[in-house]
């Protein structure tokens, strides 16, 4: 097939025929991300290479000479990109979807069944906007490749949309159209029709600031104020020869992590919660656009935050725990909620997995595992007591600070200690822990993949055990660690783990 028959079909023919590109923009975007490298570590240096260049008798040289010299890098690397983008193609064979990349050194072919595909979510952020396409991403059904989009493709409107419709049809029912001519000859046609969407929640601007400032880390913002201290003393040092590129290594490393704090209010802007069919529809982004299709089927799990200061304020958010879902940037699944107060979360988990409503969090840690709990705390401190003794014999100033750094650990134990709680129901556990920023697991029995109990000589004594347990997800999101309780909740949860297996024999 030459390529004006193949420039004529339509998407789902191409596909199906010799394969698509993705759309040509890749290239610019692709050769940009390597060349503002370049320009950052240019940047770097550019009081070292400015002052060297002033030196030289050859300045004027010397500069074009650095010029032609990113030209042609940036040319590579736009050479580059054409390349991988011309020799990449996506296409359908048979029951499979695959990638294959055949250019230059290497040549690598990516292919999945569709049954496995897990979900397809888009995302539009400002270099699409620009070009009018959207970055549409698959996930399959694997806890091997679920903390990362297992295909990242980048297409027109039209394109993006039609291919996901292919690719799946979560969230629509077919209809079956049988037609007979006048010889008798039946004709079935099925046609998606898709199903209305229900608005379960939409976030406004007031409870977005809300969800952005509970949110904030105290810890992360004392440490950039930490940093940014520090750096200014570095950059009125007489001695520093290259004031510029100090100061740009602290912007770089400021910004950053000022930027963690603040990117969920630009982020998580228009939240909006829908459902369609067995989909829970996730919405949101103000530069950039996302949606997410939450496979509701798939979904083994859901883990209630409090970070501390919404803890503080009695206001929670909820993330579902999906198999071979990945959020590109955050390496975890999307949120399903914003910041909301414990009635208005569980409305929402009503709507969308109602079965993983729970009344309660659980029974904290008995009395008697405090000493256990407390125990790694504890050696952590009288390791910082005697590096503090040995600080006062050398008659090192400011020992005393130790003190203040040995509340903070015994606190933080503490803390630990009563954060944690533990249900073992019937049909779920919920396992709850966490320092400053609590977290509680609710999970289907059938859910759990591996219970793994360990006693220690002290726990031992106390009667007591911890452990951790084990689900499908995310590797970020797949372990969860349980306080210290008496044997028997571990033995019950354990046996209605083995109860709700489908291969389980009653007696």
């Amino acid at each position: 097939m030459d390529k004006k028959e193949t420039s004529t079909l339509s998407v789902e023919e191409q596909l199906h025929a010799d394969g698509i590109r993705n759309h040509f923009s890749k290239i610019i975007v692709d050769s940009l991300k390597f060349g503002l490298a370049i320009v950052f570590l240019i940047l770097i240096n550019s009081g070292e290479l400015m002052a060297e260049i002033a030196e030289d008798g050859d300045a004027a040289l010397a500069l074009v000479i650095t010029i032609l010299g990113f030209v042609v890098v940036a040319l590579v690397m736009f050479g580059f990109s054409f390349l991988r983008w011309r020799k990449t193609y996506i296409k359908i064979d048979g029951e499979n979807l695959v990638v294959n990349n055949n250019y230059l050194i290497r040549k690598k072919v990516t292919s999945v069944r569709l049954s496995s595909i897990s979900t397809v979510n888009f995302q539009q952020g400002i270099p699409e906007k620009i070009f009018g396409t959207y970055k549409l991403q698959a996930d399959i059904d694997s806890s091997v490749t679920a903390d990362s989009t297992d295909f990242n493709l980048v297409f027109d409107k039209d394109t993006a949309f039609k291919i996901k419709e292919i690719l799946t049809h979560k969230g629509e029912h077919v209809e079956k159209t049988v037609t007979v001519d006048e010889n008798g000859v039946e004709t079935v046609v099925e046609s998606h029709i898709e199903e209305e969407s229900k608005l379960i929640y939409e976030f406004k601007v007031s409870e977005t600031v809300r969800h952005f400032l509970l949110c904030i880390s105290p810890v992360a913002i004392l440490v950039t104020i930490l940093t940014l201290i520090g750096g200014i003393i570095l950059a009125m040092d007489e001695d520093n020869g290259n004031l510029f590129g100090t100061i740009l290594g602290i912007i770089f490393i400021v910004v950053p992590t000022l930027w963690s704090q603040i990117k969920p209010l630009i982020n998580y802007y228009d939240f909006k919660i829908e459902k369609r069919g067995e989909n829970a529809i996730i919405s949101y982004g103000l530069i950039t656009k996302k949606q997410y299709n939450l496979p509701l089927s798939k979904t083994n799990a859901i883990v209630v935050h409090q970070p501390l200061l919404a803890r503080l304020f009695g206001y929670y958010y909820a993330e579902f725990i999906n198999v071979g879902m990945g959020d590109v940037e955050n390496n975890e699944t999307p949120i399903c909620c914003l910041c909301v107060r414990h009635g208005e979360m569980e409305e929402i988990i009503k709507e969308l997995k109602p079965e993983l409503q729970v009344a309660g969090y659980g029974e904290g840690s008995p009395n008697k595992a405090l000493i256990p709990a407390m125990i790694p705390s504890i050696i952590w401190s009288l390791i910082l007591v005697v590096v503090m003794v040995v600080l006062v014999v050398l008659e090192v100033p400011f020992w005393w600070l130790g003190f203040i750094v040995v509340l903070l650990i015994l606190a933080s134990g503490f803390v630990g200690y009563k954060t944690k709680a533990l249900a073992v129901l019937q049909d779920k556990a919920v396992v709850t822990y966490g320092v400053f920023h609590k977290k509680s697991l609710i999970v289907p029995n059938a859910k759990i993949q591996n219970i793994e109990v360990n006693i220690n000589p002290v726990s031992k004594h106390f009667g007591v055990a911890h452990a951790n347990v084990t689900i499908l997800g995310s590797k970020l999101l797949n372990v969860h660690p349980i306080g210290y309780f008496e044997n028997k909740r571990f033995d019950d949860l354990f046996e209605n783990t083995v109860k709700s297996s489908p291969f389980y024999v009653g007696h």
